[in-house]
């Protein structure tokens, strides 16, 4: 019970911590706006300081006018400039002092109006990123179909729903067009190796471990799957991944585990010649950043 108690704790750190992350730029606006506003009302009541610096200011002025128009006094031009100089710099630091905190405020503020701005504007990226490389395979996905003699039939059996769609080789040509599918070889990773046995049980260990990822901290981006497999990151990764459903404890998916769900190129994966890359079919639930 404690173990359980223990995993639900460290799940919710994990999702305040990034809710606190993805609503970042809300919080960056919020502050932005209290630390303006409160610089503003510290530059007002400095303001109210202000005559009483300067009054302090023109009466050593006038201390120095008079020692330098006193004859008894021995009193040169040469002092009189240096002293005028000193109390310029010490009106400006008075002056300076007074109006610091509200100034370091505003310009707090500012900075995070800018943190904000930047976030929002990296986060758009990846959106556009994202919706872009689906377009793309999407309509890669419909220039095929328009070409197969039963794109029809493949039509009406996406829209019903219908289980037969995945027989056939047109089953190999939507899991090529989907945004999820990744080659694993020599070309994309360092973790390939020339052994076929080698690189089913290093994916499937990965696999096994993404699971216990996920029941850990509640969430997994693509991303951090393919960080873990050695394979570049995209703007979907960012986005999409899997979020944790208590009671199922094999959510994390590479398609590894029979002929069908994994796409070997060359066919004759299972034989003594070792295949030259591995197509990676995740099953990730789509976009998560806003349901975490």
């Amino acid at each position: 019970m404690f173990g359980s108690f223990g995993e639900a704790v460290v799940r919710l750190g994990h999702k305040l911590a990034y809710k606190a992350k993805y609503h970042s730029p809300e919080m960056l606006a919020v502050a932005g706006t209290i630390a303006v506003v409160g610089g503003v009302v510290l530059c007002c009541k400095a303001t109210l300081k202000v005559e009483e610096v300067l009054d302090k200011s023109i009466e050593l002025k006038d201390e120095i006018e008079k020692a330098l128009n006193n004859p008894e006094v021995e009193y040169t031009d040469k002092d009189a400039a240096r002293d005028s100089i000193v109390l310029r710099c010490k009106t400006a630091g008075g002056l300076a002092k007074l109006y610091a905190p509200g100034a370091g405020l505003i310009l707090l503020g500012i900075g995070c109006y800018m943190g904000s701005y930047g976030i929002m504007k990296k986060r758009n990226i990846a959106l556009i990123g994202a919706y872009n490389a689906l377009s793309d395979e999407f309509m890669r996905y419909r220039e095929k179909i328009r070409g197969s003699e039963n794109g029809l039939a493949l039509d009406r059996q996406a829209l019903h729903n219908e289980s037969d769609i995945s027989e056939g080789g047109d089953d190999k040509m939507c899991r090529m067009n989907s945004p999820f599918v990744k080659c694993f070889s020599a070309d994309t990773t360092v973790e390939w190796t020339r052994n076929v046995n080698a690189n089913l049980a290093f994916l499937r260990q990965q696999e096994r471990y993404c699971n216990d990822k996920l029941r850990a901290n509640g969430h997994l981006f693509l991303n951090e799957v393919y960080d873990l497999l050695g394979l570049d990151r995209d703007e979907a990764g960012a986005l999409c991944g899997w979020i944790y459903k208590p009671g199922e404890d094999h959510q994390v998916d590479f398609g590894i585990n029979n002929r069908e769900s994994i796409a070997f190129i060359p066919p004759q994966a299972f034989s003594a010649e070792p295949p030259s890359e591995f197509l990676l079919d995740f099953n990730a639930e789509g976009i998560i950043a806003d349901k975490i």
